[in-house]
């Protein structure tokens, strides 16, 4: 009799684990997918500044396409000085900081300058 006794108890016990782990199982997952919902908008918002800060330079290229490209091709190129000298009749107060020059030669020419105590960039048909 003492077996039957240890049986049932074990069987009773390995019932009571079952119900404990499953209902463990159960709270763990109902908590998994609150805190998707939850996330959810911060990940999409965070996938989409990474797709706009990593296509920079596609996307700039579009927004900006009537300041990157020539619309008229000259038959010669202009000189550096030449190019920083129309900046400076175009803005009397402004610095020159830089010049960028590319190889296309439909793409404007980039003179950094300060202006009015602001950086600011002139496009210039080189």
């Amino acid at each position: 009799m003492e077996t039957s006794k240890q049986t049932h108890f074990d069987e009773n016990t390995m019932k009571q684990t079952a119900t404990t782990k499953t209902s463990l199982y159960q709270t763990v997952w109902r908590w998994h997918f609150y805190a998707g919902l939850i996330f959810a908008p911060f990940l999409v918002i965070l996938a989409f500044s990474g797709a706009v800060y990593l296509f920079h330079p596609q996307v700039e290229s579009y927004l900006y396409h009537d300041l990157y490209e020539v619309q008229e091709k000259g038959e010669a190129v202009l000189s550096p000085s030449v190019l920083v000298d129309s900046v400076t009749e175009a803005y009397p107060e402004a610095v020159t900081t830089s010049l960028k020059f590319y190889d296309d030669p439909n793409r404007t020419t980039e003179v950094g300058i300060v202006y009015q105590g602001e950086r600011s960039t002139a496009y210039v048909n080189p």
